[in-house]
């Protein structure tokens, strides 16, 4: 352990540390902008896959220009957007078929009775959750008058309660759904086998919040890998074979095949396919995409004459 003994960097001086460090700079104040604007720390995150940690001075690699950097930040920026509107959609939809189809299975109330999920899940948290948020004083109008003109049941039906819920308490309350005729049965609506869907949601779950803390998703890989399937007929990647479940591609992958089901028309695709076309020097394989990503059923366009990047040999070389 030591002491922290680092200066805080005028722009200027953060800008005169990377050119000593080997960073091409010819627009300064541009690059003075970005440093004001997004900060040198929060940049430095997209800096290290262009620097060369065999020395300790961490130098840039040759011919690193500082809208590379930029680029790639703003890659990410763009990805993280377009991503956390597929989540939303994915989100609305699990919460609203759950709320559907226990609701009129076990009645409105159903998530008050612990018989109605496993014995491992949380029923305790769950209550200790309402009773903090369901009061008079809640943000949400439907939950102040349902608390004034009703006495019972103690809290509002499943549909209200559904809105106060986080995506992750909704993919821990989907595992854990005691009734298995539901959960098979969205699991089919999402065309996912019963063991799949689960794991797809916790891992949709850390990027989506990652999304909302605007943290790097470029180049990251999830602690919680999605699940695919093993049988041939199953599969919705031809190459699964060689897809890393902890890489981006792959939840890319998943969440494409469960928009799909829920709106063919979502632009998802169409939007994450224009912004690789936006970005064609990156090399996409660092991010978990296969060397025929592109000819996969899941990421076929409906325009064949607009061709879109593939992550072929000859891509700016990142260090991931």
């Amino acid at each position: 352990m030591r002491s922290y003994c680092y200066p805080a960097l005028t722009p200027e001086e953060q800008i005169s540390l990377l050119v000593q460090k080997g960073l091409i700079i010819t627009d300064l104040e541009n690059a003075k902008r970005w440093l004001k604007h997004v900060g040198y720390f929060r940049l430095n995150v997209y800096m290290r896959h262009f620097k060369d940690y065999n020395g300790r001075e961490g130098r840039f690699l040759e011919g690193t220009d500082f809208k590379h950097i930029i680029d790639l930040y703003s890659f990410d920026r763009d990805l993280r957007d377009i991503i956390f509107d597929g989540i939303e959609m994915i989100e609305v939809a699990v919460k609203s078929l759950i709320s559907d189809r226990m609701s009129c299975k076990h009645g409105p109330h159903w998530y008050l009775n612990s018989s109605n999920f496993t014995s491992s899940y949380d029923s305790a948290g769950l209550e200790s959750f309402l009773k903090e948020n369901c009061n008079q004083q809640s943000d949400y109008h439907f939950i102040r008058g349902y608390m004034r003109e009703f006495t019972t049941p103690e809290f509002p039906p499943s549909w209200m309660i559904m809105e106060l819920l986080t995506f992750g308490k909704i993919s821990l309350m989907f595992e854990h759904l005691g009734d298995p005729e539901v959960r098979n049965d969205i699991c089919h609506y999402f065309g996912s086998a019963k063991n799949l869907l689960p794991s797809w949601l916790h891992a949709f779950t850390f990027i989506r919040n990652k999304c909302a803390h605007h943290s790097k998703l470029v180049f990251t890989t999830t602690p919680i890998r999605p699940v695919m399937p093993i049988r041939q007929n199953k599969r919705f990647l031809n190459e699964a074979e060689i897809v890393d479940n902890a890489s981006l591609y792959c939840i890319l992958a998943c969440m494409q095949f469960v928009i799909s089901k829920i709106d063919p028309d979502a632009r998802f695709k169409e939007r994450l396919l224009n912004l690789i076309a936006k970005f064609p020097d990156f090399d996409y394989r660092q991010m978990g995409f296969t060397p025929e990503w592109q000819k996969e059923d899941l990421f076929l366009i409906s325009n064949p004459s607009q061709q879109y990047y593939s992550p072929t040999p000859g891509g700016r070389e990142l260090l991931s």
